[in-house]
Formats: C-alpha cells, structure tokens, sequence
C-alpha cells in the first residue's frame, strides 16, 4: 500500500499467514496480508474508514485460535477502538474500548478462553496503566480495571498470557521497568503485587513467554541499550539474563519481541526488532535461549 500509512502491527496465525493492520491518514484503519509460502501480499481494504487524525497512531493486532484477526486502535478521536473479523466480515461499527480524546499506548492478546485482553497506558491522561477484558470473542464490550495510578510514563506497555491461562502486563513507572500478575482463577480486580525488575530510566517494554512458559521483559534504556529480565518463579522475582546486544549507536528505539516457535518453530530462539527514530532505521536481531536456567546469547544487529 503506497498510502499515507503510519502504525504498523502484524501477527501471524497457525498457516503462517501474516496479518498486518496500519492507520492511512485520511482513509482509516487498513488490513491487509502476506502470505509466507507465496511471498505475496494480498489486496488492502479498509477494516474501518475514518478521515480523522489521531494525535497518536497506534495499532496492535492479536490472532484468535480460529485464525481471525483482532485490531485495537487509536481512532481519528484519539479513542481506543476494536473491530474484528470473526464473522467473516469487519466489524460493521467498532466497539469503543475507551473514550478519553488522549492518545494511547497499547499492548493486545487473546488468552486460553479466545477472550480478547488489552493492556492501555494513557499518553496525554498521566499516571494510568488500564486492562481491558472483552466480554466475548466477537466482543461487544469491554470491562476497564484500573491498575495503577502513580508516576506512569508514557511508554508502550506490554501483556502476555501464559499456558495456564494467566497473566503478565509491564510498563514504566518514573523511569523503572514494572510488571505485574493476573492469576486466571482471580477476579480481574484482584492482581498481585507490583514486582520492579528494574530501576533506571527505561523506555518501551515487550514481553513474551519462553518453552518453558517464564515470562521475558525486554526494554531499552535512555542511551539505547537492550536490557532482558526474566522470571523463574512464575513473575515473583526477576534477573536480568542479556545485556550484550548493545545499540548504543542508535537513537530512540521501540524494542518488539516474538517467540520463534509462533513464527518458525525454533522452540529456543526470540526474535526481536527495534525502530529507530533517528536515523529511520529498522534493526533485527535474534537470541538463543540454551535452557530454563542458562543466558541467552545474542547475533549482531542487522538492520
């Protein structure tokens, strides 16, 4: 698509088709795909039109197990909004996840029930870390739970669901990386304490799971160095396990990790991304994890 295309989000499903959600300037939320065994993409359309322009463009896409795309987004009114394409078809008017006119950062992922959940840090309205539960797959609604309401950044947060159906969420507090815990058996007003695997002046956060279903933070700090925290007693405590990967030479990234064995089976192998605001630079790199209780070792960036 050659239009004027911000917010990129892709996930890929169980065919190892790529889903890809953007915002066009003008048109509204796009949706298109590419599929790995022919190299092509598909056709673009239009998931939602809308002419307005957000404040701050933002997209995250989420795959269910039925292999239907999920889209959140920060809409022309600067709301959080969701559609879905689990009839067949686009949600015909999205869902408002939130109505706040303030822009958004947000993280986005279905747990064991299909349910849709969504991470939100409020950009403009300071100090607030929000989830979002759907109340369906082909949700209608969603249910807010406050998380936090003290010296939040205005950074990307992130949220994973384990194999036990519980979960993560992470985001920067004054400078420090932050995670909490959501037990699938609890009321999702009840979450445990906050854990700080790490102080300093941090930026975005990006989590994943490993085979071993410990959750992994990655972040970068204020001089763009990767940092990596992980957790060996189910998120109680946290030790930091990669710092070689420095990128120091490159200027605000935005760090994205995904397991390898959801892409290209390598049950041992993360790869990750960074966006570099710089130089304009997109970098790649990939981490092998040698075992539960082993560091990772690392490639060199590629960009």
């Amino acid at each position: 698509d050659t239009a004027d295309t911000v917010a990129v989000a892709i996930a890929i499903d169980s065919t190892d088709l790529i889903h890809i959600a953007y915002w066009d300037s003008g048109v509204g939320l796009r949706y298109n795909t590419f599929d790995t065994s022919t190299d092509l993409f598909g056709t673009p359309t239009t998931a939602h039109a809308d002419t307005g322009t957000p404040t701050l463009s933002y997209t995250a896409i989420t795959i269910d197990s039925a292999d239907k795309p999920h889209i959140c987004f920060e809409a022309g009114a600067n709301n959080v909004e969701y559609v879905n394409k689990v009839s067949g078809s686009w949600t015909s008017t999205p869902v408002v996840v939130h109505s706040s006119g303030s822009s958004h950062k947000f993280d986005f992922t279905v747990n064991d029930d299909d349910i849709t959940q969504l991470v939100v840090e409020g950009f403009f309205i300071v100090d607030i870390v929000w989830v979002f539960i759907a109340n369906l797959n082909n949700a209608t609604s969603f249910t807010l739970y406050n998380i936090t309401q003290t010296n939040v950044d205005a950074e990307a947060p992130s949220m994973v669901v384990d194999k036990k159906g519980d979960s993560y969420i992470s985001y920067i507090i004054s400078g420090d990386v932050t995670t909490r815990k959501h037990l699938k058996d609890s009321v999702w007003s009840s979450w445990e304490s906050i854990i700080t695997p790490a102080t300093g002046t941090f930026e975005d956060t990006s989590m994943v799971l490993d085979v071993y279903d410990n959750p992994i933070i990655f972040t970068n700090d204020s001089t763009n160095v990767t940092f990596a925290y992980k957790s060996l007693d189910g998120g109680a405590t946290y030790s930091a396990i990669d710092t070689s990967h420095n990128s120091a030479s490159f200027g605000d990234e935005h760090i994205r990790v995904r397991w390898s064995f959801l892409n290209f089976y390598f049950p041992s192998q993360f790869d990750y991304s960074m966006s570099n605001d710089v130089a304009f630079d997109i970098m790649y790199n990939k981490i092998y994890q040698t075992g539960a209780n082993h560091l990772m070792t690392v490639g060199r960036n590629a960009s």
